[in-house]
């Protein structure tokens, strides 16, 4: 058997500050039972109730997996209050804040007990109702893990590294886009999809589309689309763009150098001068186009031995830095010829567009480390061509599209070997490609750059995946199975998936067929004819579709899964079984917590439960 027990607490500006005793502390309700939490009675230590345990770190940042010393204090004086003291390392190692949330969890298995805690930035997760809960929930399966380490993903970024390119397959609901998204979200260096959501920087590094049987070559790698002027213009497709940016921005963008000392024109312009004169930024450009960069007598930026007008620079600056354009790369030379003209009143036309918006993002870059990054520029990561930063491209369902037409010429640019700007071709509007442009002498995909897709293998599509596509990627199945461990389903969620799966499998179709994890961790005790008619019913009805037998088989289904059943047990002390099920948003992973208790140790209930919000990271 299996136990495990929540305490969940979002901490107040008094918890997070430093008390009389020069301690920061959890507070528990007066009614909280620290034996049935930590398996243990502890002893007696003058005015308090000393328990020692150690706990895993499970925050996902430079501690995790660290084990930490904890000691947990229950005051036994007259007030009644509880108290965790010697959380104050991990307090500390962690920067916690007023309105963080922290989350202990205590886990018993086979007669022994261990610990993990987790701390949560505030506005990174969501927990309504109560600010504090203590569940108990017993798993009545004794071969059902308890954790799943770091999200447990580290053979597909084995996978996606070493290919580059992804298809992750699977019966539908095992989770294959969440998956996709939390290996992205970890190659790009973020904690996870709702961290990477939260980050601008690291949010322009992942691109997410889903194929379709409209989606063709115009939405991928290029195509004309109206400018609003009654004219057509060639414009870079979701793929090819994106491409772009990884170039540009991921391997030729240098973010490291002198951090100015604020956004004005004249600071961030001198710091570039400084890092000039001391070589820390020597060329600008393109792959392939690198141009030497200098600065002259008068103490100005030259470019390959010429100048551009500061005024005209400095116009530029202001009004991007006035207008919140951060990505000066991606503005069209047409754009900046506009935006020039309307500066100048007229006066100045046209700009040397390659040097001017290199000169731009670097700015940008630094008068936005200013604003609303702490750490100097000079700690920052570089990003160059030896050492790019990560981009991911994910395509949902990608067995959906024509992919020969999708992808057209492409297909040999995404195999590994034939990567980088020594395999340039020409896409289909080569001739139409500005010059300045990255790709003015063809398209090539950057070695920084990984795609993921997703595809269910039922489905009707799967067929047009001939050998010459499949070869350019690796393939890794996500089955029904696994799903259900990487979501920590339930025991009776798990033995209604376990029922309906076998049932298929009599009725005579594959594994293939299996039902996943993401539609049974909808189930709630007590509702489960709401799961059968809004979920897996119609997607039954689909498998048997045109079978002389179909009514027969779906009513052979039907009837194991409402034959199945998995008890929950109530822990033991608690007398009532956890209110609420655990039901977790679609696609956190994470068994949601039940009935909420009070915060201010007041011993009333709280109302509301504390139900993590849909989408978010549940504690």
């Amino acid at each position: 058997m299996i136990t495990k027990r929540y305490l969940i607490r979002k901490l107040t500006g008094a918890e997070v500050g430093v008390t009389k005793t020069n301690e920061k502390y959890i507070r528990c309700q007066n009614d909280f039972d620290y034996e049935a939490f930590f398996q243990q009675k502890g002893s007696m230590n003058g005015s308090v109730i000393d328990i020692d345990f150690k706990a895993t770190d499970h925050t996902n940042d430079s501690e995790y997996g660290h084990i930490w010393d904890l000691r947990f204090v229950y005051f036994v004086s007259s007030n009644k209050e509880k108290r965790i003291p010697s959380l104050t390392p991990l307090f500390s190692s962690h920067n916690t804040q007023d309105g963080d949330i922290v989350k202990l969890v205590s886990i018993t298995a086979g007669g022994k007990t261990n610990y993990e805690i987790t701390f949560f930035k505030k506005g990174s997760i969501s927990v309504s109702g109560s600010y504090f809960t203590y569940e108990e929930t017993i798993l009545e399966a004794d071969d059902i893990p308890t954790t799943v380490g770091k999200n447990d993903i580290s053979e597909y970024i084995s996978l996606l590294k070493e290919k580059l390119n992804l298809v992750l397959t699977g019966a539908p609901g095992t989770g294959k886009t969440y998956l996709a998204k939390q290996i992205a979200a970890e190659t790009v260096g973020a904690i996870d999809w709702d961290d990477l959501m939260n980050n601008d920087d690291l949010r322009k590094r992942v691109k997410v589309v889903q194929f379709h049987p409209s989606y063709d070559y115009t939405d991928f790698v290029e195509g004309l689309r109206p400018n609003g002027k009654g004219d057509f213009v060639r414009i870079n497709g979701a793929f090819k763009e994106f491409c772009r940016i990884a170039i540009e921005e991921g391997q030729f963008h240098p973010a490291t150098g002198t951090s100015p000392a604020n956004t004005s024109f004249a600071d961030v312009y001198a710091s570039i001068v400084t890092d000039i004169k001391n070589g820390v930024i020597t060329h600008y450009g393109i792959p392939g186009k690198l141009k030497p960069l200098g600065i002259n007598a008068s103490g100005k930026v030259t470019y390959d031995g010429k100048t551009e007008k500061e005024d005209n620079l400095q116009k530029l600056y202001d009004y991007f830095l006035a207008n919140d354009i951060d990505d000066a790369l991606s503005v069209t030379r047409d754009d900046y010829f506009r935006y020039i003209e309307e500066l100048t009143g007229g006066a100045t036309k046209t700009i040397d567009y390659s040097r001017i918006r290199w000169m731009l993002q670097i700015m940008l870059t630094r008068a936005k480390s200013i604003s609303t990054v702490t750490t100097p520029i000079s700690a920052s990561a570089s990003a160059n061509a030896d050492n790019p930063l990560p981009y991911v491209f994910i395509i949902d369902e990608i067995n959906r599209g024509e992919l020969s037409k999708i992808f057209g010429e492409l297909f040999s640019c995404i195999e590994k070997e034939y990567r980088g700007p020594k395999n340039r071709v020409d896409t289909q509007y080569q001739k139409l490609v500005e010059k300045e442009d990255i790709f003015e002498e063809g398209f090539y995909v950057p070695n920084n750059v990984y795609i993921i897709g997703t595809m269910n293998d039922i489905d009707r599509g799967v067929e047009t995946m001939d050998f010459a596509i499949r070869r350019r990627f690796s393939w890794k199945e996500v089955t029904a199975e696994e799903s259900a461990v990487k979501m920590h389903l339930l025991p009776h969620q798990i033995v209604k998936m376990t029922a309906v799966n076998n049932a298929l499998l009599e009725a005579g179709l594959s594994k293939d067929y299996f039902i996943g994890g993401s539609y049974f961790r909808k189930l709630v005790l007590g509702e489960e004819d709401k799961l059968w008619k809004y979920y897996i019913s119609g997607i039954i009805q689909e498998y048997f579709r045109g079978d002389a037998d179909a009514n027969d088989k779906i009513e052979k289904v039907k009837d194991a899964y409402e034959k199945a059943v998995g008890a929950v047990t109530p822990a033991a002390g608690t007398g009532t079984p956890a209110t609420g099920a655990a039901t977790p948003a679609d696609g956190t992973g994470t068994p949601a917590i039940g009935a909420a208790t009070p915060a201010d140790g007041t011993g009333t209930p709280a109302t509301g439960a504390a139900t993590p919000a849909a989408g978010a990271p549940q504690v």
